[in-house]
């Protein structure tokens, strides 16, 4: 049963743009995996900010299309964490291998049939 409504993964979309902004200098990061982690903050805020839900700024992006972007890229995530590990990173080997989990977790949770209540 999906119980995670489009306004609360909106608010948890926002807290882990920041978490990746903030983890390459928290944890570390080598260079490479820096660079990866503030792009892929900047391309998860553009991909929420224009997403057609509660906290969408443009409301371009179907929410549906969003969580198949999320689910997808979950599972690319943890390819990226073992990248990372083989390449020496151990730090952003399991900052990725948990930030995999928890974006899986959302989506799975997440009610991607919801039509915005504003409409």
């Amino acid at each position: 049963m999906k119980r995670l409504s489009s306004k609360h993964h909106g608010i948890v979309d926002y807290f882990l743009i920041v978490i990746l902004s903030i983890a390459p200098s928290v944890f570390d990061f080598q260079e490479k995996e820096k660079v990866f982690t503030y792009t892929l903050a900047a391309v998860y805020l553009a991909m929420t900010a224009v997403t057609d839900f509660e906290s969408g700024i443009l409301r371009i992006l179907p929410f549906q299309i969003h969580g198949a972007i999320e689910f997808s890229g979950s599972i690319a995530l943890v390819l990226i964490a073992f990248i990372f590990r083989a390449s020496g990173d151990l730090s952003a080997f399991y900052f990725y291998l948990c930030f995999s989990a928890i974006h899986f977790f959302m989506a799975i949770v997440s009610n991607y049939s919801i039509i915005r209540a504003n409409q």
